[in-house]
């Protein structure tokens, strides 16, 4: 599966109808192929980070990161964000931090608080729910605290 898989819904496929398509210009054999339940990546993904032993986020886990920040956006889910934000933080505060999941989480915020164009999960007449700025603001800190760059808190 090559970096570029992106989500899609499918009625007949999966929780949710999710699945997992490898690439995007693929042609509908090698499309039909490359299609994956979620249940199954984000299973393999968490097999991997588990076993890992180098010091890198295993490839599967970092697609799985990826999609969670892309999903998340259009299809918001309490329990998915949870565990994409509790795996994010438990492994940049690893002996040996691995940022793969914060970079992506904190892509997410930047695209859910700062991007005018994307859909929120809230009404829209609403502010932006203090619990997603708090956490907005915990995932800058624990970057600036591992030496990144600088960011701006809200």
């Amino acid at each position: 599966m090559s970096a570029d898989a992106e989500p899609i819904k499918q009625a007949d496929q999966s929780e949710h109808g999710i699945v997992w398509v490898d690439g995007q210009g693929a042609t509908s054999t090698r499309e039909q192929r490359d299609r994956k339940p979620y249940a199954e990546i984000r299973r393999t993904a968490l097999e991997q980070r588990q076993n890992a032993k180098s010091v890198e986020t295993p490839k599967e886990m970092q697609k799985l990161y990826k999609f969670w920040s892309q999903m998340l956006l259009n299809d918001f889910n309490a329990n998915v964000y949870q565990e994409f934000k509790g795996l994010a933080f438990e492994d940049a505060m690893r002996e040996t931090s691995l940022r793969c999941g914060l970079k992506h989480l904190l892509e997410f915020y930047d695209r859910l608080l700062l991007n005018t164009n994307t859909r929120k999960p809230w009404p829209q007449d609403r502010a932006v729910p203090e619990i997603f700025t708090a956490h907005f603001n915990e995932a800058v800190e624990l970057d600036r605290t591992l030496g990144g760059k600088e960011s701006a808190t809200i």
